[in-house]
């Protein structure tokens, strides 16, 4: 990797996880900023309102069994492995945090390691930073996710593509190019922004 610089020209190495950690620390300072309030439970349409093992157990499956860990140094692989022993105990936190609407403070930390984007790999700006979660809270997401999709499969709208099963930019393109389509043929005038 290229030296990072800043204006007097290359950083040591300390130094330079100095610059990375003031210069992501910027980015999120004004997330931590956002309140924070207890949601009430969530019941309809006859769904439990508690996860069951078997929500842990498939949203465990269908977890991608990957090495790298968060801050709590568990990788989604031990998980796996673990299973049995591990699907009982989760799924009574799952649902105890479910109950209280509190989410454990160790989940909110992540290990923010530095990913070069283009450009010049001296430069810091030309970086991003790439946040490892602690599996467990990943898993946690994953539970409440397959729930949401349960009670409100049209939760996000019909123009959101991102982050739902069979989905992509190539569905966003196909709508847009629908819409575009329909208008013009009705004569009349189009725009769009992003």
């Amino acid at each position: 990797m290229c030296p990072i610089r800043d204006a007097s020209g290359p950083l040591s190495d300390e130094l330079a996880t100095e610059a990375f950690a003031r210069f992501f620390k910027d980015k999120v300072t004004n997330l931590m900023s956002l309140p924070v309030s207890r949601p009430n439970p969530i019941i309809c349409n006859g769904i439990p309102p508690t996860f069951s093992e078997d929500e842990v157990k498939e949203a465990l499956s269908n977890s991608r069994p990957k090495r790298s860990s968060g801050p709590d140094e568990i990788q989604m692989s031990v998980l796996k492995d673990s299973a049995q022993v591990m699907i009982p105990l989760l799924t009574k936190l799952f649902n105890c945090i479910l109950k209280t609407g509190i989410i454990p403070y160790g989940w909110k930390r992540a290990l923010v390691r530095p990913v070069f984007k283009k450009g010049d790999p001296s430069d810091i700006k030309n970086y991003r930073p790439i946040s490892n979660l602690s599996s467990i809270s990943k898993l946690f997401e994953r539970v409440l996710l397959n729930r949401l999709n349960i009670l409100y499969p049209a939760i996000d709208g019909i123009n959101q593509h991102g982050f739902r099963a069979n989905h992509s930019t190539i569905s966003a393109s196909l709508e847009i190019q629908h819409h575009l389509s329909y208008f013009l043929d009705k004569g009349l005038s189009v725009g769009r922004g992003f």
